[in-house]
Order: C-alpha cells, then structure tokens, then sequence
C-alpha cells in the first residue's frame, strides 16, 4: 500500500487497521474461580509530521463509567470496558498544541477488541492549510476527512481508490471537496491538493472544511464498486458514510469499496 500522510488522513495507512490478540485463558481449577477481564481497546497517537509518539493526548470515549486516559511515552492509551453490540462510540483526542479530532465506530468485536493507530496535525498547520484554500478555520464549524480504499487484492491488501466521486449529500461545507494529492506529489511541490482533480487521485482522499456542526453523510461513488464503512463512520441511509461534525475538530470517516 501507498503511505499517504498528509494532514486530515489522521491514519497511518493502515487505515485504522485493527489488529486483535487474544489472550491465552488459564483455568485454576485448585482455587477460586478466575474473573474475566472486560474486553479493552487501545489506540497509539504518533505525530503526522515525524510519525513519533506523542504522549500525553487525552483520549475519550462517550462511553458511562469510562473514564478518559491519556497516551503514554509510547503514544499508546488503553480503555477497559464491555460495551454492548451495537453501540455507537465517540471518541476524541486532544494535547496542547495540536489539533483535535473526532472518530465515530460502531461497537463490534473487530472495532473494540484491538489496537487503532491514529496520527495528530500541529494546530499551526490547520491554519495553513485551510489558508491555502483562501479561507481561515471557523472556530464554530469542523472538518472532514474521507479515506477511500479499494478492493483487496489476492493477499487480502487494500491499496488507495483513485477516480472516486465524493460528495457531501448531507450537511454543509464552506470547501470541499477537496481532492489530496500523492506523498511524493506533494513532495515535488505540486501542493497538497489536486486543484483540477474531480475525483481521488492515487492517494484515496478528500476533505471538507469549514463544516457546519452536526450529522453529515457522505457518498464515495466509483464505476463497479459499492463502497461503505466499517469503522471510522457510521453506515449511511443517504450516502456511503456518516459521522458527526464537531465544533474545532477534525472528523474522519473510511470507506471500503467492493466489486459490485
């Protein structure tokens, strides 16, 4: 897969990738009976730009009882719960000195019981970005980045969708969208954006800024493909994906796309 990290993926490519472990269950048949452990998920927190750990992001969830913890030296924060199926969680990160952001995820085996990897912007670099589209981040309004990824292949790898339509069908944006250009694109001083682009390019991204707070849906069309999330968003009744626009915060959804 293509390593796209620019600001608004808030992914390391893996997209969220969930990596579950299971631990071995032991049986002490001498003594007491063994309590269960509740199940528990982490995330680990690296800084976009140098892919470091960044320590000290408080990390929360809307879940009752839960409360929030902050990442470690190693980036890495671990809640301990047992949320029913079904339920639909939010979960924000914030530190000082970096933009914050909003994940939404429906409560599943695959979404709890394992390990995402997020990364977090520099606040100043909001800034610029949103200015290089001729406009300044609204204090009352969020943002919205779109991951698109295509089929898997014979080894079960996605790579990212280029030539996909995305399309806010639901809520309002002062921009977007707009399509993001390749690593190496920008690194050849193409800029962060594909300005004639009206569709993905190679790195499988759009954004939307300035958006007003509330639910959105968002479509991800492509030719033969049916595309729409698993985690990082909510499923749509109107579009691929959904989530909730917050004010301040960066909100971030990933579609999956499969042969029709």
């Amino acid at each position: 897969m293509k390593k796209f990290i620019v600001l608004f993926s808030l992914l390391a490519l893996s997209a969220f990738g969930v990596a579950c472990s299971e631990d071995e269950e032991t049986t002490d048949t001498t003594t007491a009976d063994v309590v269960e452990e509740p199940p528990t998920s982490s995330v680990i927190i690296n800084d976009w730009i140098s892919s470091q750990p960044v320590e000290g992001v408080t990390v929360c969830v809307n879940l009752e009882g839960v409360d929030c913890v902050e990442t470690d030296v190693d980036g890495s924060a671990t809640f301990g719960a047992n949320p029913e199926h079904g339920t639909v969680v939010q979960m924000t990160a914030d530190k000082e000195g970096y933009f914050p952001f909003m994940v939404e995820f429906t409560i599943t085996d695959a979404t709890w019981n394992g390990t995402g990897t997020y990364v977090m912007a520099k606040s100043d670099i909001v800034a610029a970005v949103t200015a290089s589209l001729g406009a300044e981040p609204d204090p009352e309004k969020g943002h919205a980045g779109i991951v698109a990824w295509g089929p898997a292949d014979d080894e079960g790898v996605r790579s990212n969708l280029s030539g996909a339509t995305v399309t806010l069908v639901e809520g309002t944006a002062s921009q977007g969208p707009k399509y993001y250009n390749t690593l190496q694109e920008i690194a050849d001083g193409d800029g962060i954006f594909a300005d004639e682009a009206t569709t993905t390019t190679d790195a499988g991204m759009a954004g939307f800024f300035n958006v007003d707070t509330g639910v959105i849906s968002v479509s991800v069309e492509a030719d033969g493909l049916d595309c729409s999330t698993i985690f990082n968003g909510i499923p749509g009744d109107t579009g691929s994906v959904s989530g909730t626009i917050a004010a301040g915060r960066i909100s971030y959804m990933v579609v999956f796309c499969e042969t029709e």
